[in-house]
């Protein structure tokens, strides 16, 4: 009786151990690597498995066509025209075994680079790239001054020369959903200028603005201010900013030597390059209408005007501020004549 309850203990283990040596098969089928990120322009993913035994591949959804070779499924989406995401599921099976992976794809965006920007008074082009799964229009072209003219994905903006002022186009772009509002402006700041301080209250002179060899780059002459000596403005986008650090000659042909600084009413003064006194270009009654203000551009500063300092040689060969200067020109105004 003995005997025979050991025999059967033992047959007991043995099956135990054929179950749980067949539970512990290595799995048949396995996805390995997916190369699958989609956005709304589609084209081609991949999908790796192992398994063995011969596998087949479908997908639920005909936006996302797929095809096997080896252990490689090729992935084929289409773009996708609506502001959606999308999602299919494909489907990987053997005779005994099954798993599936999902794919998504963004939904439909208008990819620019397209900003508010100006011209100069000369006109000019600029470069612009767009890409839709649509068509794209440009609509309230103002085609007196503005062509537009795409080549794939290359948008090119050309303005015409403008003889005196200011004059701007917004311009909707539309790729089927989606619609963007963009203004061009652009001005011509050349001519002659009444020039004021004290916020447009007293006139001090006049001044004379005019293109130079590099772009964006105008030189002013005044005429009647504490020092008549030109100096240089840049133009960017809609603004005017008179660089500070500029060396302007000698004060009455002699030492010391004229900077054109920063300024601010306590009296502080400043020559560095990176700072600068800006104004917005605008038009009122027909005249082009500058009020500089300050920018933040002067660390730890308020810039209220620049001022004719006074140095004891050229910076670069060691110059320093004497102390003194010429005069402060404060709360400046330019009126067009």
């Amino acid at each position: 009786m003995k005997k025979i309850h050991i025999l059967c203990i033992g047959i007991f283990l043995l099956c135990i151990t054929g179950c749980s040596e067949e539970e512990s098969i290595p799995q048949e089928l396995k996805v390995i690597e997916t190369h699958a990120d989609f956005d709304c322009f589609g084209g081609t993913g991949t999908i790796q498995f192992t398994s063995s035994s011969p596998a087949t591949v479908t997908s639920n959804e005909d936006w996302c066509k797929v095809s096997l070779a080896g252990n490689i499924i090729t992935l084929e989406v289409e773009p996708n025209l609506s502001i959606n995401s999308r999602t299919a599921i494909v489907y990987l099976k053997t005779e005994t075994q099954e798993t599936f992976v999902p794919i998504s794809q963004l939904g439909d965006i208008l990819y620019h680079d397209f900003q508010n920007v100006s011209f100069s008074g000369e006109g000019g082009e600029m470069t612009f790239h767009v890409k839709s799964n649509h068509n794209v229009i440009f609509e309230n072209v103002d085609t007196s001054w503005i062509t537009i003219t795409q080549e794939e994905d290359v948008v090119t903006i050309k303005a015409t020369p403008l003889t005196r002022g200011l004059r701007e186009n917004t311009i909707l772009i539309k790729a089927g959903e989606h619609q963007i509002a963009i203004t061009f402006k652009q001005v011509n700041i050349t001519g002659l200028y009444d020039c004021f301080i004290n916020g447009g209250t007293t006139n001090y002179g006049t001044c004379t603005i005019e293109t130079t060899e590099k772009e964006n780059v105008y030189r002013v002459t005044p005429e009647g201010s504490a020092f008549d000596a030109p100096y240089n403005i840049i133009y960017n986008n809609g603004k005017l900013s008179i660089p500070f650090g500029q060396y302007l000659g000698k004060y009455e042909g002699n030492q010391p030597y004229v900077y054109l600084c920063s300024y601010d009413k306590v009296g502080r003064l400043g020559w560095n390059s990176n700072s600068s006194y800006e104004a917005e270009f605008r038009l009122e009654n027909d005249k082009a209408v500058l009020t500089f203000k300050d920018n933040g551009s002067w660390s730890g500063q308020h810039i209220d005007g620049f001022y004719y300092g006074l140095f004891s040689n050229l910076l670069e060969n060691g110059g320093t501020t004497t102390g003194a200067g010429i005069a402060a020109i404060v709360d400046l105004v330019w009126i067009s004549k």
